[in-house]
């Protein structure tokens, strides 16, 4: 298993706070639950992520894999859509990293990174940006799914109405089940 580190994550502003309360039936001019109901919302977006092995929002990550983890110098990236792989490196056997210039990414939301020259005695490294929304120069992901909101909206809702719950509700877990990482593979 590839070891997976977080350098930045943007904050998840796809469902504003008015658009969530109108969803569940709160008066606007009532604020008294505002915090609760924004928690709930960052909540249910990495409950989502977690179990799709997506994300939602913005995220610059390393990842690094070891010889289990590739191949043929070919690797999947653990968390999607790719928008922009920043840099490819190799890592020695005594931690030195050498920059990889030349590398393919293919596949569906271009998870599949393959490194030409790679060998066993190499480790491997990359940083890539990562979510939904993200423009870049040459390539614009799509924005976030309207099923992954639609959840969203359907998760918040029945833990605002059931305070003590924080499982996903089977309904929702059915509803992922089209966006989830494990169905592109």
């Amino acid at each position: 298993m590839p070891s997976l580190k977080f350098i930045s994550q943007d904050e998840f502003t796809e469902i504003p706070i008015d658009e969530m309360k109108n969803y569940l039936k709160v008066d606007s001019d009532i604020t008294d639950d505002d915090d609760l109901i924004i928690g709930m919302i960052k909540s249910a977006v990495e409950k989502i992520e977690k179990y799709c092995n997506i994300l939602l929002r913005a995220c610059t990550l390393d990842v690094i894999f070891d010889d289990f983890d590739i191949d043929e110098g070919e690797v999947i990236l653990p968390l999607i859509p790719c928008s922009q792989v920043s840099n490819v490196y190799l890592i020695d056997s005594q931690g030195v990293e050498t920059e990889q210039t030349t590398f393919y990414q293919t596949g569906l939301n271009l998870k599949e990174i393959k490194i030409p020259g790679w060998s066993e005695d190499y480790k491997i490294r990359i940083r890539y940006i990562a979510g939904y929304g993200i423009e870049t120069v040459d390539y614009e992901t799509e924005s976030i799914p309207e099923i992954a909101k639609q959840a969203i909206y359907k998760i918040v809702s029945d833990w605002y109405e059931n305070r003590d719950s924080q499982i996903i509700p089977g309904e929702v877990r059915r509803m992922l089940t089209s966006i989830s990482y494990k169905s592109w593979m």
